[in-house]
């Protein structure tokens, strides 16, 4: 999750700067990126070894050793999902003024 949001970041500064090829391969590695968090996401499917699966649903483990759902897991998650969601519809990511 982490990866997501340094790839992110990577595509945004590089689409700043005009670096066109690196601006394509960030932007391909964050969309790879966005796959395997989709696959490796909780689902009912993935669920009913917990004791409650309904309460794991849409979440995120530490890793594949610790099933462990903690918010900041989830967070990063959904900062890398909506950053490469911004770059791709968007051209960029939103940028919050101190002055707005």
């Amino acid at each position: 999750a982490t990866k997501a949001e340094a790839l992110v970041a990577a595509w945004a500064l590089s689409l700043f700067a005009g670096d066109d090829d690196e601006a394509d391969r960030f932007g391909i590695a964050a969309r790879r990126n966005v796959q395997f968090q989709m696959r490796v996401q909780y689902t009912a499917e993935k669920t009913e070894l917990f004791p409650r699966p309904d309460a794991v649903i849409g979440g995120w483990a530490r890793n594949a050793v610790d099933p462990s759902i903690r918010i900041d897991y989830v967070q990063h998650h959904l900062s890398g999902l909506l950053g490469t969601w911004h770059i791709t519809r968007e051209g960029d990511i939103p940028i919050a003024s101190p002055l707005d």
